[in-house]
């Protein structure tokens, strides 16, 4: 079943719409996570605070009334034009507390609190004590502070008014007052839950106290703290649920925003996407009419970001793959015109073996390249055997087309040569005609060349050499066992062919025997023979004659070219062996 891929330009939008959620979603989690533990620090330190001064307001206010109640001794004492609205302050004679009755009192701040007189003047308090009257429906009260002088009481009703200022202010605070001593409820603000237990909230350390509790369906956040003074502990209730709305209006708010955000990043990476696959579109079709044989495609659009940068690489690219296409044309052309040369060339050499009742000659080479630049041929000249090797400077076509001038050049010059008196004695006659043509067809590629023609009848040889290596001579019944006992056939070389005007060749005359072995080589046969990680030498070659010294021509010839193909060989290799008899 073949699944199909969606594009590109889809791929784009699928991987913009994962990105923008996943960085939404982490930033609205880490956003609202910091809220919410923001808001519970502020709670934290809000109801701590609160508590704290909501405290020290009642602390005041009682500390005040204590310090009144003990400064009235007289009658005197009481200015009641001195007195705060919050305040009401009476002095009591003791000499007879049951049918006490006030000395006096501002009737009108008593009117004003709405505080009923019998709750003011009744249980007439004899000991520094300080009470708080709670209203009947336990919303605001008074604290009843009384001191006993030697024959009178004074008694000091206290409207903590800043109090219940404060409480009014804390929307989100409900506020208790319990009585330590009695565990009971003094005060509590209007949404105060009734349905508590004061044991949970009241302590008495010094150390305000918080926790979370939950009451009825609701969460809250509370603080209690004590007072030493007034006796009694205050609690303080957050409602959590009604300060988390704040938190989720804010938390709804930020999602609505990122929903629009998000629709708004998958608009750009829509319209990104289109920009940006539009011109992959463009390189995909014409890659396509590419794969389909037109080599005419090419890209039109124009950019300055990295898709126009692209696009001029592929038409870069086309027109170099056009390029190379022509030259491998032009290559195919020659490689098949080389091939054709390197056939032609073959036939200069005749590798068949030569068995003469003199002599048995075999030989072989291998080319570098397509077509080589070494060549060896044995011809017979009115009744003389002329053996001839060269060796072109490099290897190739250049070489081979030098090589083939030289072949042509032998079968021009031999009705020339022969109708010279004892022509075989002067070799030098042959080299001097060949190095006309080499000068003539080339001026920066030379030949070195050896010319040997030797007399069946009498084995004597006549050698000129022009800069070539001399052949090596080995009696093949008695093989050298050193190389010391190798020989050369030795003249004195003139130059290369083509590398001076007029030159000069001269010959020599050896007397051969009928146990005699010649090799005849090319320096690429010394190259390929050099032993793995030692200098280029000679000698490597003379101890594999001392090898085959002893062995038949054709198996020392087949031993020669085994090893010379073992070797990736850089320049041509050409050699015969020659068996005097």
């Amino acid at each position: 079943m073949q699944i199909k891929i969606p594009s590109f330009k889809y791929k784009m939008v699928i991987f913009s719409f994962v990105l923008v959620g996943t960085c939404l979603g982490i930033f609205l989690y880490y956003i609202i996570h910091y809220f919410q533990t923001d808001k519970r620090a502020y709670l934290f330190e809000e109801a701590f605070r609160f508590g704290l001064e909501a405290h020290s307001s009642l602390e005041k206010n009682a500390s005040f009334g204590m310090l009144l109640a003990a400064s009235i001794d007289e009658p005197e004492d009481i200015n009641f034009k001195s007195l705060q609205e919050n305040m009401i302050a009476a002095r009591v004679d003791l000499k007879d507390s049951k049918t006490s009755t006030p000395w006096s009192y501002n009737k009108t701040s008593l009117k004003e609190l709405k505080l009923p007189e019998s709750d003011f003047l009744g249980n007439t308090i004899e000991n520094n004590v300080i009470e708080f009257l709670p209203s009947p429906d336990f919303k605001s009260g008074y604290f009843k502070i009384g001191h006993s002088f030697k024959n009178s009481s004074s008694l000091i009703a206290i409207y903590p008014k800043d109090f219940f200022e404060l409480l009014s202010t804390k929307r989100i605070a409900q506020v208790a007052l319990f009585d330590e001593m009695t565990k009971t409820l003094i005060f509590k603000s209007p949404n105060f839950p009734l349905n508590i237990d004061p044991k949970e909230f009241i302590h008495k350390d010094n150390q305000a106290k918080t926790f979370d509790k939950k009451i009825k369906d609701s969460n809250y956040f509370v603080t209690s703290h004590f007072s030493n003074l007034t006796k009694t502990s205050m609690v303080i209730l957050y409602n959590m649920d009604e300060a988390n709305q704040t938190l989720a209006l804010l938390s709804k708010t930020l999602i609505w925003a990122a929903i629009g955000m998000f629709g708004f990043g998958i608009l750009l990476s829509t319209i990104f996407s289109n920009s940006l696959a539009r011109p992959l579109e463009i390189l995909a079709e014409m890659s396509k009419k590419v794969s389909q044989g037109d080599l005419t495609a090419r890209v039109s659009f124009e950019s300055s970001d990295e898709t126009g940068l692209l696009a001029k690489s592929f038409n870069n690219m086309m027109d170099k793959i056009v390029m190379f296409i022509e030259d491998l044309k032009g290559k195919a052309r020659l490689e098949s015109e080389l091939k054709l040369a390197s056939l032609v060339q073959r036939n200069f050499f005749d590798l068949t073996p030569i068995s003469q009742p003199t002599f048995d000659l075999k030989g072989d080479y291998i080319s570098a390249s397509e077509c080589a630049g070494d060549w060896w041929s044995v011809r017979e000249w009115d009744g003389k055997q002329v053996l001839l090797l060269g060796d072109a400077t490099g290897h190739g076509a250049p070489s081979a087309l030098l090589t083939s001038a030289v072949f042509s050049a032998v079968e021009c010059i031999k009705s020339e040569i022969i109708r010279g008196e004892v022509w075989w004695e002067r070799p030098s006659d042959i080299l001097e005609k060949l190095n006309h043509v080499v000068s003539a067809l080339s001026t920066n590629i030379m030949m070195t060349f050896i010319v040997v023609v030797y007399d069946p009848e009498t084995r004597k040889t006549w050698i000129s050499n022009a800069s070539h290596e001399a052949p090596i001579l080995i009696n093949r019944t008695t093989p050298p066992k050193a190389v010391s006992e190798i020989k050369y056939l030795l003249c004195d070389p003139g130059p290369r062919l083509g590398d001076v005007k007029d030159p000069v060749f001269p010959n020599h005359q050896f007397q051969l025997s009928n146990q005699d072995r010649i090799l005849f080589y090319t320096d690429g046969l010394v190259e390929v023979l050099v032993e793995p990680g030692k200098k280029f030498s000679e000698r490597f070659l003379l101890k594999r004659i001392i090898k085959i010294g002893a062995l038949s021509l054709t198996d020392a010839i087949d031993q020669l070219v085994t090893s010379a193909e073992k070797v990736n060989a850089n320049d041509d290799i050409s050699f015969f062996m020659i068996d005097i008899k």
